[in-house]
């Protein structure tokens, strides 16, 4: 009997040690079209496609305030950053780079030059063209993040202003809506964390305010901006 069970534990078949996955060659990672071709529609760029026209999309996503990684690889950050833009700017997020968005990521980049005025000291530098916020200090960027403006009926005003205000925690008393981290530049307009914005995202508008969406980058412009901060709105 121990003869049969010793035979039998000599036929159990060894375990397998699962093959590793190969590493693509060079070769093998597919080199994304020229962009010429992608703004004419005849090509896409798709995730995991590599070459120089992958690290300008990069490159146009830094400049309006979508981090990517300038590496010439779509990789996942990336693919993140361009989906980010698509839906920003209303097109279905697929993190595909077809004609229409990359168009518009090429025009909004193009567009996207500092003006002088957002290069004097410290300065909330606000595009109502990229729908950004960039909190510059001597010329260099400190901080970018995503906003939204008033309405046609109540639009946000463009020029130059100042921080006259600043209140931590407020009620908006026309739309009775939390404003925390509030800095009034002109009137009653400030640039504000908004409950709603981050919840809804573009599919709404403010009374007039300059709209935050992401409460650390609101509450890190509010620790940053003393009274007297310039602020500048316009469109590039």
């Amino acid at each position: 009997m121990i003869d049969a069970l010793a035979a039998a534990v000599f036929l159990l078949p060894a375990e397998e040690t699962p093959a590793p996955t190969p590493t693509p060659t060079a070769e093998e990672v597919k080199k994304a079209p020229p962009l010429q071709d992608v703004y004419k529609g005849k090509a896409k760029i798709r995730p995991g496609m590599q070459g120089r026209s992958v690290e300008r999309i990069q490159e146009q996503l830094n400049g309006v305030g979508k981090t990517a990684p300038t590496t010439g690889v779509f990789d996942k950050k990336t693919v993140k950053a361009y989906k980010s833009f698509q839906d920003k700017f209303g097109y279905w997020p697929t993190g595909n780079v077809t004609k229409a968005p990359a168009l518009k990521l090429k025009k909004l980049y193009g567009n996207g030059k500092l003006p002088a005025a957002c290069k004097d000291g410290r300065v909330l530098c606000i595009d109502k063209t990229q729908l950004v916020l960039r909190m510059m200090k001597n010329g260099k960027q400190q901080l970018v993040t995503d906003v939204r403006f008033g309405a046609e009926q109540t639009p946000t005003r463009n020029g130059r202003f100042r921080v006259f205000s600043k209140i931590r925690y407020l009620i908006s008393d026309l739309a009775h809506t939390p404003m925390p981290y509030s800095l009034f530049f002109s009137g009653g307009q400030a640039v504000h964390y908004s409950p709603g914005f981050h919840r809804d995202g573009y599919n709404g508008a403010s009374l007039g305010c300059v709209n935050v969406r992401v409460y650390r980058d609101a509450r890190e412009i509010y620790r940053s901006s003393p009274i007297g901060t310039k602020v500048y709105v316009y469109r590039s």
